[in-house]
């Protein structure tokens, strides 16, 4: 039976594991840090490419192979852990982790071990259950690992309190941000937030040190690109174009989470940048999530909106004043105003507590809602997948890397974009198995 689940949040602190601010507590030597981990793509036993979702996060990750656990204390509202997945036998038996906010359980997935290797694996949080509230609070993840059944932990991210300091944190804002959505102009697919239109662009203000930009590098019935290719070009405040390069992939499939560009260290304050895709559509430009490091959560809705109106009201007053008589333009500009005034104040609501219209999903088949009232054209852009497993799952039906062995009925978890279930329902990934609730976690000494 499908559950309820609340809407992910579209804007994340991001933690990488070497943050001090993660306390890892267990026998002595029982975490690995793994500061130097290889970019490579390799296959595993049952022909599943390893980095098919991603390359791991800064190159670095901490694993365990005994009985340990991690912490966290945040300032938030949601949090979600991420790791790799090094396992794909069943036959190794069970590797359990249990994850607690405040000393309470929340969602733990953790019947994988048909699951094929991979990183950007969602292991454990509370968004999907609407959060804990804005406060203070504790995350922590107790670990049943073995020598067989190594765990691993590569970042978590959390949704913070409005009014928190972001200084020297990385942002993560997601497709469906409102602020991002309007950065975007025509010629984007709204079912695979991707572009293969010439032309296509992106213009977004923020605030920050760095830009980077991570998407979908799709390969459908065509090998990679031979060698680095660049697909489109970006520019800061105006600079010299740079290339943005579709990612190096070992092969046709659907690579997730792929770097297609990042800026050089930046000066902090507001910048502008500008992505156009110069490409023929062989090579798609995709668009999943961006980091920015230094981000200004308070400022971006307003600063890329504000530049997007600022664009559009320049052009019209010129088409005005070359075809209508003065004493028109004074009226039109007139009922413009009115207009931009209704739509920022529309805009507003939304941003304040608006409900965004989230796509119904069909088995593997995003369906377009009718209406997307922040989305700048058409059909408006689905919800991407709500978990880094779910990518996985989404493109199950057309020969993706996907490799369980299960079937959606027997060990993959459904998660309702509503009440009730049928096609409604989201594969988020497998069956969550939960130690027994209220119990509280055991405590690891160094």
């Amino acid at each position: 039976m499908a559950q309820q689940q609340a809407s992910r949040p579209t804007r994340w602190v991001v933690v990488d594991d070497t943050s001090p601010e993660i306390s890892y507590l267990g026998p002595t030597g029982s975490w690995i840090d793994q500061s130097s981990v290889t970019s490579t793509f390799t296959r595993n036993d049952s022909g599943g490419v390893l980095n098919s979702n991603g390359q791991v996060y800064n190159g670095t990750q901490h694993g365990t192979r005994l009985p340990s656990s991690f912490s966290f204390a945040y300032t938030g509202i949601a949090i979600e852990a991420v790791g790799t997945i090094e396992y794909g036998n069943r036959d190794k038996g069970e590797l359990q982790w249990h994850c607690f906010i405040d000393g309470n359980e929340v969602l733990n997935v953790t019947n994988i071990t048909t699951m094929p290797p991979d990183n950007n694996w969602f292991i454990c949080g509370d968004w999907q259950a609407g959060g804990s509230g804005d406060g203070q609070h504790l995350l922590t993840v107790n670990i049943s690992a073995t020598k067989e059944l190594p765990f691993w932990i590569d970042w978590l991210s959390y949704k913070p309190s409005p009014d928190a300091s972001l200084e020297n944190k990385l942002v993560r804002l997601d497709i469906d941000e409102p602020s991002i959505l309007a950065g975007l102009s025509t010629g984007w697919d709204t079912g695979m937030s991707e572009t293969k239109t010439k032309g296509a662009s992106f213009h977004y203000e923020f605030i920050g040190t760095s830009f980077t930009w991570y998407g979908l590098a799709r390969l459908d019935h065509i090998d990679p690109p031979n060698g680095v290719l660049a697909i489109g070009s970006y520019s800061i405040d105006g600079g010299p174009q740079q290339p943005v390069n579709f990612p190096i992939v070992p092969s046709q499939g659907h690579f997730f989470n792929q770097k297609f560009l990042e800026t050089g260290p930046l000066s902090m304050a507001k910048h502008n940048i500008s992505v156009v895709y110069t490409y023929d559509g062989t090579y798609p430009l995709g668009l999943n999530f961006v980091h920015i490091q230094n981000g200004s959560l308070s400022d971006l809705t307003n600063l890329s909106s504000s530049n997007h109106r600022g664009h559009l009201s320049r052009g019209t007053t010129i088409i005005l004043a070359a075809v209508i008589p003065a004493a028109v333009i004074v009226f039109a500009a007139l009922a413009g105003l009115w207009v931009r005034r209704r739509r920022r104040h529309q805009r507003i609501l939304e941003a304040s507590g608006g409900e965004i219209d989230t796509p119904a999903v069909d088995g593997n088949h995003w369906q377009s809602p009718d209406t997307h009232p922040i989305t700048p054209f058409s059909s408006g852009i689905p919800s991407p997948p709500h978990s880094p497993n779910e990518k996985r799952n989404r493109f199950a039906g057309e020969g993706s890397i996907y490799q369980g062995s299960a079937t959606p009925e027997e060990d993959v978890m459904s998660i309702g974009s509503g009440s009730g279930s049928g096609s409604g329902s989201r594969w988020l990934g497998r069956k969550p198995t939960y130690a027994s609730h209220g119990e509280p976690p055991p405590t690891y000494t160094a």
